[in-house]
C-alpha cells in the first residue's frame, strides 16, 4: 500500500506523460525520512528550512528511469539559496532558474526546489525531463523574489554564477575558510551572501550580511 502523499506536492506531478508513467512515488515528510532518503546530503535542504517533499520515479518503456524531486522549502529565499549552491550557470529557461547537465535538470519556482535526474542521459530521457519540468513549472502557480542582496552586488570582476546565498553558518565556509564556529551569528533571521571575484590566480571574495530585529 502506497503511503500517504501530501496533496499540494503530489498535484504538481503528473501520473503519467507521452511515452512514460509514474512507478514509485515517495513522500518524505520529516527529517529522519529526507537522511532516510538521501545517503548524504540532507544538511543541505534542512539548513534552508525543509519543510517536506516527494520523490517520484517515471519508467518508459525501453528507456532509464527518470526521477523528479520536488521539494517544499517555505520562502522563496530558500529555493533559489538551494538553487544557488548546486547551479554552476543558468542555461535551462526553466521556472525562475534553471541549470542542466547530462541526466539532471535542476530549477526552483516560489517556495520550490527541484531535481529531475536519470542514471543514463539519452534523448530520450533529456526531452522527457524537460517536457516534465514544463509540466512541474505551469502547476507551481507562485513566483518569488530574489534575496535583495542579489541586487547589491558589485558586477566588476564578479566570477558569473560565482556566488551563493545562505543562512546557516555552516556555509560561510564554502569558498574561503573563516572560522568552524557562528562568529558572525548567522541564522535563520539574517541574510548572508558570498560572492568569488577575479581569476582565480588573484581570486577575492566578498561577504555580504544583512542582519534583521
Amino acid at each position: 500500500m502506497e503511503p500517504e502523499i501530501t496533496h499540494a506536492l503530489k498535484d504538481l506531478l503528473p501520473d503519467q506523460l507521452p511515452g512514460w508513467k509514474a512507478d514509485q512515488t515517495t513522500p518524505l515528510t520529516s527529517h529522519s525520512e529526507l537522511y532516510a532518503y538521501m545517503d548524504g546530503g540532507a544538511e543541505l535542504f534542512i539548513s534552508y528550512g525543509f519543510r517536506e517533499a516527494i520523490s517520484r520515479t517515471y519508467i518508459g518503456e525501453g528507456h532509464p528511469d527518470v526521477v523528479v524531486e520536488v521539494y517544499d522549502l517555505g520562502e522563496s529565499r530558500n529555493a533559489f539559496g538551494v538553487f544557488s549552491q548546486v547551479r554552476e550557470s543558468e542555461n535551462l529557461k526553466l521556472g525562475q532558474g534553471g541549470y542542466t547537465i547530462p541526466g539532471a535538470v535542476f530549477f526552483w519556482k516560489g517556495p520550490y526546489y527541484m531535481l529531475l535526474s536519470s542514471w543514463e542521459a539519452t534523448p530520450e530521457t533529456t526531452d522527457f525531463m524537460l517536457l516534465l519540468g514544463s509540466y512541474i513549472q505551469e502547476k507551481i502557480t507562485v513566483t518569488g523574489e530574489l534575496p535583495a542582496l542579489v541586487k547589491l552586488l558589485p558586477e566588476t570582476g564578479l566570477v558569473p554564477f560565482g556566488y551563493l546565498y545562505f543562512h546557516h553558518y555552516v556555509w560561510l565556509n564554502s569558498y574561503y575558510f573563516i572560522s568552524h564556529d557562528n562568529i558572525l551569528l548567522i541564522d535563520d533571521g539574517t541574510h548572508a551572501l558570498l560572492a568569488k571575484y577575479g581569476d582565480p590566480e588573484s581570486r577575492q571574495y566578498l561577504l555580504l550580511i544583512q542582519y534583521t530585529g
